[in-house]
């Protein structure tokens, strides 16, 4: 039991100072979070990039939407081309389709993934929050709560603390 608290103790900690994630490609690159007229872009671009980061092998099909779960719909024409120039791997979000309990490419049957924004909530429109993830399946799911502000020209997207304390018991 000790050891548990000890662990819980030091991940506390190390979570305290971590720095937030500060996403910024340089603005030369053809970055989207340079695009002032919403962050949903940026918000997809920061979410794909973290996600095929350091991956190797082939990846999935990657499809962008905007919307929650199996309900996403496509994203402006602008937005989506902007974002198939910036990753080979992205497809239009028809060509993922919900198939059997997973998302696979509609034209070559492999593996898919959606990646999608949803509950956008803008008090003012250069300060955002919202829900930004990606489903493959009905087990294999990742979305995280964001915080997104436009200064100096980009926009800043930071991971937003929900306050949520994950606890363990053991039984011995």
């Amino acid at each position: 039991m000790r050891s548990i608290f000890t662990l819980l103790m030091a991940i506390m900690v190390l979570a305290s100072c971590a720095a937030p994630l500060n996403y910024r490609l340089a603005r030369d690159d053809g970055s989207l979070a340079s695009l002032p007229d919403g962050p949903v872009p940026a918000l997809l671009e920061y979410r794909i990039a973290t996600f095929v980061d350091g991956r190797e092998g082939e990846l999935p099909t990657i499809c962008a939407g905007m919307g929650h779960d199996t309900k996403a719909e496509a994203l402006p024409e602008s937005e989506q081309l902007a974002l198939m120039e910036h990753f080979a791997i992205v497809a239009p979000l028809d060509r993922c389709e919900w198939m059997g309990g997973s998302y696979r490419d509609a034209i070559t049957g492999e593996t898919a993934i959606v990646f999608d924004v949803h509950d956008l909530d803008c008090k003012i429109y250069d300060q955002c929050t919202a829900w930004a993830g990606y489903r493959q399946d009905a087990k294999v799911n990742g979305w995280s709560f964001f915080e997104a502000r436009f200064r100096n020209g980009y926009w800043q997207i930071r991971p937003k603390d929900m306050g949520i304390i994950l606890t363990a018991q053991t039984n011995k």
